[in-house]
């Protein structure tokens, strides 16, 4: 069947696209039952094995249990990495610069208007420092 869309009304077209949806759902559910068919015998071939090993007297290792796939969403915003821990606040750093009215800066970040002020009315950054 190869339908010709460009002369379907719009009703054939909606009646179209819900057959093929009814048909993918069931597909998919087919896919998952062949799955776990596929998985129940996986495991049922293991504990054979396992058995087989035991009555030989060798160790054989214990199975794993399967972990879930996690689903894109996990984290609600489409990655299923984990989130990266926030980085804390900085951390508070001694003044190296004053002034005599009592205002400070640790000479990290931009320059405080205070001192811009004053290195351009003529004072040298070194006068402001405070001694190790």
């Amino acid at each position: 069947m190869n339908p010709n869309l460009e002369t379907m009304t719009s009703r054939q077209l909606l009646k179209l696209q819900s057959d093929v949806n009814a048909a993918l759902a069931q597909r998919h559910t087919k896919d998952i039952d062949v799955a776990e068919a596929e998985r129940d015998q996986l495991r049922t071939d293991l504990a054979n094995l396992a058995n087989k090993w035991a009555k030989v007297g060798a160790a054989f290792p214990a199975p794993v249990a399967a972990k879930r796939p996690v689903s894109a969403r996990a984290n609600g915003n489409g990655h299923s990495k984990e989130a990266k821990p926030r980085r804390g606040a900085p951390s508070k750093v001694a003044p190296k610069f004053k002034d005599q009215v009592g205002n400070v800066w640790s000479g990290r970040g931009k320059r405080p208007r205070w001192l811009t002020e004053r290195i351009a009315s003529g004072a040298v950054i070194e006068d402001f420092r405070i001694p190790a």
